[in-house]
């Protein structure tokens, strides 16, 4: 029962990370079998505690990148979130003001969301926060999806 316990924590830590966090320590032949759950994460919190200044360039770049429309909101806004934890980490501090500014200028940019900024723009400042915007642009992304034809045809099915 121990042994298949450790497997399961094993096999639930190796799916949390991304690889390239345990690559290092990956053996080709048996995986990560060979380390016990508390290994792993001995490894982790060593290789994964420190980002050197490419690291902390290139988050922030992908932070940063702007919303390219074909994927929903909400995951630009995980992803953001996910690279925000890990500058966090690296001692930079969370920029939500910079990213609410950068979704309402790549959401405006598109002009499909005209309306629904100007009804933003109306708001009190204390109400235009980043959580707030991700409601409200996430709600419009999905009011533009079921207006589309092939988008009704796909859940009708």
């Amino acid at each position: 029962m121990q042994l298949g316990a450790m497997n399961w924590a094993r096999k639930a830590i190796v799916g949390a990370v991304d690889e390239c966090w345990l690559s290092e320590i990956k053996r080709p032949h048996v995986g990560f079998n060979h380390l016990t759950p508390f290994e792993l994460l001995t490894h982790l919190e060593t290789v994964g505690a420190q980002l050197d200044f490419m690291d902390v360039t290139k988050l922030q770049a992908e932070l940063f990148t702007p919303w390219d429309q074909v994927e929903a909101p909400t995951s630009m806004f995980k992803r953001q979130e996910k690279i925000e934890k890990q500058l966090v980490k690296a001692g930079i501090p969370a920029q939500a003001e910079l990213r609410l500014a950068l979704a309402r200028t790549c959401s405006e940019q598109t002009g499909e969301y005209d309306i629904a900024l100007a009804k933003w723009d109306t708001l009190p400042a204390a109400n235009r926060t980043l959580p707030a915007f991700r409601v409200m642009i996430q709600a419009e992304f999905l009011k533009q999806c079921y207006d589309q034809p092939e988008f009704r045809l796909i859940m009708r099915l």
